[in-house]
């Protein structure tokens, strides 16, 4: 498949694992995670840092799962349970949480939203009078227009759309990781540190009067 004489690391390292960033760059530091994530650590503090480690735990138990059940069936997971026994639930059920997961719209709107606050220097709606808001949310949906269109132009540069992707997703994961790590060790106070190690082992811990649903769907993308 990948005609590769001799495995080494490098070919391992440059072939054989290069795919992985095309669904690593997609889901490193999505929005979602930065707005979410950001939310939660500002609003209850590093307290439920332990809630991060175990769904790392339980997305890698999945992924293996269904690696293994792509290789086992020659076909990738959710074809094979569209197509299994019980197939009617799976096809409703697999439609229904790519839909919610993945659905397009969320994501541009939210890294709209997100461009939105760099642009104006604050959060678009919050805190301002009725007819700025509404002037914010028009703001807001034509940049998720121009992201877009943006997004349309750069998959249609390229002899093949997946090498395109690939190319941006492997320098997107190298320099966004490098850039936390930085960020992290330059201006991570000692004291946040020490809290986030706390959270870490503190198991079980919930703050009271948390909002389910921030915190539920903030949990849902940790991994």
């Amino acid at each position: 498949m990948f005609k590769i004489k001799k495995l080494t690391k490098w070919t391992l390292f440059a072939t054989v694992l290069r795919s992985s960033f095309t669904a690593l760059g997609g889901a490193l530091g999505s929005e979602r995670v930065w707005l979410l994530g950001s939310t939660v650590a500002v609003t209850y503090g590093f307290a439920m840092a332990w809630m991060i480690w175990i769904n790392t735990l339980l997305q890698t138990m999945y992924n293996i799962a269904f690696a293994r059940m792509t290789t086992l069936m020659d076909e990738p997971a959710i074809v094979y349970l569209n197509r299994a026994y019980g197939r009617h639930f799976w096809i409703v059920f697999n439609a229904i949480g790519v839909f919610l997961a993945l659905a397009w719209p969320g994501w541009v709107i939210s890294v709209a939203t997100a461009l939105g606050c760099i642009v104006l220097g604050r959060v678009p709606g919050v805190g301002v009078p009725l007819e700025v808001a509404a002037s914010d949310a028009v703001f807001v949906r034509y940049l998720g227009i121009a992201l877009f269109l943006f997004t349309f132009l750069v998959v249609s540069i390229g002899g093949k759309i997946y090498r395109t992707l690939e190319a941006i997703f492997r320098f997107k994961a190298f320099f966004v990781t490098a850039a936390v790590f930085l960020l992290a060790i330059i201006l991570g106070k000692p004291e946040i540190w020490a809290e986030a190690t706390r959270g870490m082992i503190s198991i079980g811990y919930i703050p009271p009067g948390i909002d389910i649903f921030l915190v539920g769907a903030w949990w849902s993308y940790t991994g």
